[in-house]
């Protein structure tokens, strides 16, 4: 197969150096921009060099690069093919060795004494929370300090009961997991990459446990702490934290009911501050600017302080230093008075964004801004051929056309990070844009005159009733029929083969109309085979147990039935635990669950469970003593309750909760003649009277035995009758 697609791109690329030669006729289909093409190879190396797929798809990738770098060998552009060398080798080397050494890998699972500044706190609810630590430095056996590169995210149980804010100082001992930046699945682990986050605490810790000193905050926290109390103050918690999250794009501390009414109805968008709200601020400013007559030259050094301001009040966040970036090219672009090329200018930030992190084209952010403009600039020319003679219609027919256009675009994405298309999103932001519009304008200005004149904070009632017209708007909408549709991500062929349809019916591939209807046609039927093919759900046709491992999800237990029947064996239903889940049946395109083996104890909080299996018709099979029987019965989640030790049948599966003196430690699972044990060391300590009891009641031979929790690999080579140990969650 390997040498078959080798000689198909030998001989294609010999095809195409025929073609290429005859750049005229090339230029007469292909609406060409060296810029944008540049653009493309970049993605493309930054792509093969951190090797996130299979090396047959690198192959398929590596011919764009070739026919690029004949085509100006054979126009003659040696300056542009000297630059491209040079800017492509760069992007390549920095890719791979920024990916090579994120992390130091020597300290995996070692205790160390651990200290940092405070930069961040992540509330996931009342007793629950994330520090983000920063300027980390670790104290190891020989008592030499080591500074790690990087953040480290410690998770914190009863956070409350100890004051500790940002740029407080923390040491404590913990120990510690690195992260690798591409996970078990082969992709980006972009969470982390975007809040560079380079190393993990395994465990939680207790602020009680840790030593705590007294920091001062960075102007930009004291700023941004000082207006929020202005805010929260005047316009309530809710509306408060809304408002924070409008202007400096921070959402830690928005109510999740509320997040979760505009994920439904698709202007999430709306809180990340991004080309929307960035375009609103230039306006203004350019707005003012022109009233004092100040020239171009001038404007575009002006909008850039005020820019770099607002960026370091955001922490330089990436969606604000990209959509900055974005704005200040096309005030330089107009400065030089060049042709307004929208494609090579916004092609031309995204270089540069490129050029100064080429791991920001695995932010999300990133892909959905660029993805987003490209999709309007694509799709643009198409609707403004509409004939439409009334202004006000005409108006509302492009903001359609627009919303439109984004959504065709970030159909992929929408699909990979999400998991679901909102089906009202362009009603939605038909009604939420136009308001939103007035609400930042107002939001931004009375906000900059109360923080120098807090008396005047009375004015923020203003944009708060905007505001809530808006939460308004879109639960209306949310609670209109089939409001969501579910999918799976898309594979990287089906996401290249939709983006190819898009560009093949755009103004840029320039074809006889009848020629241009075929190849369209035939790169949809096509897109959509990759689609289907890529998202419909999995369908179990077999008895099986997987045992899932992933970096970015943790260990998670499925068990299949050849019934077609899916159940997940003891999950983690903390905060965490749930988007771990949620990640792990995506990724397997799981759209079910028919039950929940749950033995260990645990007390997961009812609201968390009951947004987890919101979707989903389920039932809990727990242990005769778990402590959450009464609390699932309570909130109406059915319960089967199954005695210790005694087997129960599971379609043709037969499955045993083990007790031992009335403590849950594993399931024995026996199928196909096969037995296979998982066991939880958390819950069990291991002495001689446990091996004991283990021989004595599983003196059989086991196919397959998972311990997970333990370092005490060792031990377990003469407990276990097998040599098929898997270990996994240390």
């Amino acid at each position: 197969m390997f040498y078959f697609i080798l000689t198909m791109t030998i001989s294609c690329s010999k095809l195409s150096i025929d073609i290429i030669k005859k750049v005229s006729a090339l230029q007469k289909i292909i609406n060409l921009r060296s810029i944008f093409f540049l653009f493309l190879l970049s993605v493309v190396c930054i792509f093969c060099f951190s090797k996130v797929t299979n090396n047959l798809f690198y192959l398929f990738l590596i011919i764009i690069p070739i026919l690029y770098f004949i085509f100006l060998i054979v126009k003659r552009k040696f300056i542009l093919l000297t630059v491209s060398i040079i800017l492509l080798t760069y992007i390549s080397l920095y890719t791979f060795f920024y990916i090579k050494n994120y992390s130091d890998k020597s300290i995996l699972n070692q205790e160390y004494t651990v200290s940092g500044r405070v930069s961040d706190i992540y509330k996931v609810n009342d007793n629950f929370a994330y520090y983000t630590l920063e300027d980390v430095s670790i104290k190891k056996e020989n008592n030499l300090n080591k500074n790690l590169k990087g953040n480290l995210s410690v998770p914190v149980n009863n956070y409350d009961n100890i004051f500790c804010d940002i740029g407080y100082y923390i040491s404590c001992s913990i120990k510690l997991s690195y992260i690798p930046l591409i996970n078990d699945e082969n992709s980006i682990n972009s969470l982390y990459l975007k809040n560079n986050i380079r190393y993990e605490a395994s465990k939680p810790i207790n602020l009680k446990d840790a030593s705590i000193f007294y920091g001062n905050k960075h102007l930009d926290e004291s700023i941004k702490e000082y207006n929020k109390n202005i805010l929260v103050n005047t316009l309530g918690e809710n509306d408060g934290n809304l408002a924070i999250a409008v202007l400096y794009g921070d959402k830690g501390n928005v109510n999740e009911d509320l997040l979760g009414i505009f994920k439904q109805s698709g202007v999430m968008h709306i809180f990340a501050v991004s080309g929307l709200h960035i375009g609103l601020i230039i306006a203004l400013l350019v707005l003012l600017l022109n009233k004092l007559k100040i020239n171009k030259k001038w404007q575009f050094i002006i909008s850039t302080i005020v820019l770099g301001v607002f960026c370091y009040l955001c922490s330089f966040s990436s969606p604000v230093v990209r959509a900055s970036i974005m704005a200040l090219t096309v005030l330089f672009a107009k400065i030089l008075g060049r042709k307004d090329d929208k494609l090579n200018t916004i092609s031309l930030s995204a270089l540069i964004i490129l050029v100064l992190n080429p791991l920001n084209l695995y932010d999300g952010g990133f892909q959905m801004t660029f993805v987003a403009v490209f999709g309007i600039l694509l799709f643009g020319e198409i609707f403004k051929k509409v004939k439409i003679k009334n202004n006000i219609l005409k108006k509302i027919f492009l903001l359609i056309a627009t919303s439109l256009s984004t959504q065709l675009a970030l159909l992929p994405l929408l699909a990979n990070f999400y998991g679901y298309y909102a089906t009202w999103s362009i009603l939605a932001n038909l009604f939420t844009l136009p308001i939103f519009t007035v609400f930042y304008v107002l939001l931004f200005i009375i906000n900059l005159f109360v923080l120098i004149l807090p008396f005047l904070n009375f004015l923020l009632l203003l944009p708060k009733a905007l505001l809530n017209v808006i939460v308004y708007i879109n639960l209306l909408i949310t609670k209109l029929p089939f409001g969501i549709i579910k999918t799976y991500s898309w594979s990287n062929i089906a996401i290249i083969s939709y983006f190819l349809f898009i560009f093949s019916i755009s103004r840029f591939l320039i074809l006889n109309i009848k020629v241009k209807v075929v190849v369209s046609s035939l790169l949809f039927v096509i897109s959509l085979a990759f689609i289907l093919s890529s998202t419909i759900p999995v369908k179990s046709k077999e008895d099986n147990i997987h045992f899932k491992d992933y970096v970015q999800t943790g260990y998670t237990t499925l068990l299949t039935t050849r019934n077609n029947n899916f159940f997940i064996l003891n999950p983690d239903f903390s905060y965490t635990g749930i988007r771990k889940l949620k990640s792990t049946l995506n990724l397997n395109r799981i759209n079910k669950i028919d039950g929940i083996l749950l033995g260990f104890q645990q007390e997961f909080e009812s609201k968390d469970t009951i947004k987890f299996l919101n979707d989903f018709n389920t039932t809990f099979y727990l242990p005769e003593n778990h402590i959450a029987i009464e609390n699932l019965n309570s909130i109406g989640i059915n319960v089967k309750v199954i005695n210790f030790n005694q087997s129960f049948l599971i379609d043709n599966i037969q499955l045993t909760y083990l007790s031992y003196q009335n403590q849950f430690y594993g399931c024995l699972f026996n199928f196909n003649n096969k037995k296979v044990l998982e066991i939880n060391m958390d819950s069990i300590t291991l002495n001689q009277n446990f091996i004991e009891y283990l021989n004595s009641h599983l003196n059989f031979y086991l196919n397959c035995v998972r311990i997970y929790n333990t370092e005490e690999k060792y031990d377990f080579k003469d407990v276990f009758n097998t040599n098929n140990i898997i270990f996994s969650g240390i």
